[in-house]
């Protein structure tokens, strides 16, 4: 197995998004290659990519998808309740079975 060692440069940036965290990753040669300036400019890039990302608003659902939420959530109610009369059913069946054990 070939093992090669990696120099990890970890970084955060609290921005009005919140905090971003991300690592950079080097052999020893880039590493021993890359001055600052570099490393600080892929750090404000990868920063910017990620603000880029974050600061976009969701679009706001139309109409037809709210109609289709609310659909979903009422299928999801229905077989809830359904779930929960079975669960119902179970119970009385086993109170039934330990009245009659208790009984005899």
């Amino acid at each position: 197995m070939q093992e090669q060692v990696k120099i990890q440069i970890r970084y955060w940036e609290d921005t009005q998004y919140g905090r971003f965290c991300d690592a950079l990753y080097f052999t020893q040669d880039e590493y021993a290659k890359a001055d600052q300036t570099a490393i600080d400019v892929e750090k404000q890039r990868r920063l910017d990519n990620w603000i880029a990302i974050v600061s976009v608003p969701a679009p706001e659902p139309t109409k037809e998808q709210l109609e289709a939420d609310v659909l979903a959530t009422q299928n999801e109610i229905a077989r809830m309740q359904s779930d929960i009369v079975e669960l119902q059913t179970k119970i009385a069946v086993k109170a039934v079975a330990e009245k009659a054990i208790v009984e005899e």
